[in-house]
């Protein structure tokens, strides 16, 4: 299957239901040309005979709204203000229970790096937008 999201597949198939997966893929195998843009997002252009037009796909990064139709987006802010209310209330058990910040900060030091380290395993994901241009 093709590296798109489904959001922008679905957007594409409505306006250009004429574009054919394999036309896609072909350009993306061996593009006519290809070109980087500032952004990081790479153009590919490929000449399409059966349909006498040109292909443009664009590569780029997607954000993640648009791949999961921002669902995660709300979760992990959801989960930041429980974190943000338990933290500062467990700082304070910490402080009653040993008259002393060092064990919250030690958790605290403990979570980062834990939450550095997962940060490292992701991977980004990639999405594609097709279109034909004129002749």
């Amino acid at each position: 299957m093709l590296p798109y999201i489904a959001a922008h597949e679905a957007e594409v198939k409505r306006k250009h239901p004429e574009i054919r997966e394999e036309w896609v893929a072909a350009v993306l195998e061996h593009p006519y040309h290809t070109e980087t843009q500032d952004d990081g997002r790479i153009q590919y252009y490929g000449y399409i005979e059966e349909a006498c037009k040109w292909l443009l796909g664009i590569m780029g990064t997607s954000a993640l709204a648009d791949a999961f139709g921002g669902q995660p987006l709300d979760a992990i802010g959801m989960l930041h203000q429980i974190a943000g209310g338990a933290g500062a209330w467990l700082g304070g058990w910490f402080y009653d229970w040993q008259g002393n910040y060092d064990a919250a900060f030690i958790l605290m030091l403990a979570l980062s790096l834990a939450a550095s380290g997962l940060t490292l395993l992701l991977r980004e994901r990639r999405a594609l937008r097709v279109g034909l241009c004129a002749p």
